[in-house]
């Protein structure tokens, strides 16, 4: 048995095999992680990739990892053919990519795997992983996030760290410095980024109990609500009905997402740059209820100063009910709330114009 890292086309072509091969053993689908398009550019996608081979040079495994920035990897496409497992080569391609991530300076390794895929579990946490909070979105029930620090800490860490981590909160008191389109509720002023930040967590943990899932996890809810607007510390708040700001907002706000969450150390900024994009996604559970409560608090105030905010922005019905297209799929019973009793009335009182 040997390994071999991959640099040629004809390799390239076995290693999509060994993928294919894999994602068939797996059995579950893995079109979240744009798998069609990793294969369509496998030699785009990897900082590196191997393959192990029987001494007469068959193909029977693979492993690879992926630049996540901020010193991060992930491992991806590990996998080793049922009928050369337990002969070594799980163990030998991991150490492999963990070696070769470490060379290249990564200090984290991240992998997503299965409780499902209990020997490969084993091995990740006899090789040092730790399990660690989710640094992406993952839909599947069952998914095990893992970590690997790939380079010691040194003595000075902890103060650097420190350091990184107060450069961020300082950088997060320029949210109230954001000013927002929508009035406070009795009209005196706009609202700023952090007033909003904190009013929805507020209104999370009132009103959480009208969520559609009963089962949400309330404080991912909260986290998702705190960080998902500082990005428009750099690129601005949009308001919601400007079409030409519209236009631009995603690469505004993914590029100030980028800027951000650099700021913090390497694992922390992972976490939160995971919880931004699991909101921008509007899949999971927590994010679809983040995202109504993120709807619904505007509108509410909007109802609590007579329309002023649409009034002065000409707003009309078929905008606000465009922009709450999804608003129900977090909680039914808040939106037709707002629809019976925020939005109506200021549809009757002509501030609110019909189409």
């Amino acid at each position: 048995m040997y390994i071999e890292k991959i640099s040629t086309k004809e390799q390239w072509i076995e290693f999509r095999e060994q993928i294919i091969a894999y994602v068939k053993t797996l059995d579950r689908d893995l079109s979240f992680q744009g798998l069609n398009e990793e294969i369509a550019q496998l030699d785009t996608k990897f900082v590196e990739a191997f393959i192990c081979r029987t001494d007469e040079g068959e193909a029977k495994g693979c492993v690879a990892y992926k630049d996540l920035g901020q010193g991060c990897c992930e491992l991806k496409r590990f996998f080793v053919m049922p009928d050369f497992r337990r002969q070594g080569a799980g163990e030998a391609l991991l150490n492999v990519a963990v070696n070769a991530a470490r060379a290249q300076g990564f200090e984290w390794m991240y992998l997503d795997t299965l409780k499902a895929l209990q020997s490969a579990l084993r091995l990740y946490l006899r090789k040092g992983f730790k399990e660690i909070a989710p640094y992406y979105h993952n839909p599947m029930s069952d998914v095990v996030y893992l970590g690997l620090r790939l380079r010691a800490q040194k003595t000075e860490t902890q103060k650097v760290r420190l350091g990184k981590q107060l450069n961020f909160c300082l950088e997060a008191d320029k949210a109230k410095k954001i000013v927002r389109q929508t009035y406070l509720s009795d009209g005196s002023r706009k609202e700023n980024d952090a007033e909003h930040a904190w009013h929805m967590t507020l209104m999370a943990l009132i009103l959480g109990e009208h969520a559609n899932d009963a089962n949400l996890d309330l404080l991912r809810v909260i986290s998702l609500l705190i960080i998902h607007d500082l990005v428009e510390i750099y690129a601005g708040d949009t308001y919601a009905y400007d079409k030409s700001a519209l236009s631009s907002q995603r690469e505004r706000e993914v590029a100030a997402a980028n800027r951000l969450f650099a700021l913090l150390p390497a694992d922390q900024g992972a976490q939160m740059r995971s919880l931004w994009d699991e909101f921008e996604a509007w899949q999971t559970k927590e994010a679809c209820f983040a995202h109504t409560l993120d709807n619904f608090q505007p509108v509410m105030l909007n109802a609590a100063t007579d329309g002023r905010a649409w009034l002065e922005h000409q707003v009309r019905l078929s905008q606000v009910l465009g922009r709450n297209r999804r608003t129900a799929e977090g909680s039914t019973v808040l939106w037709q709330y707002a629809c019976e009793n925020f939005i109506r009335p200021q549809v009757s009182k002509g501030h609110l114009k019909e189409d």
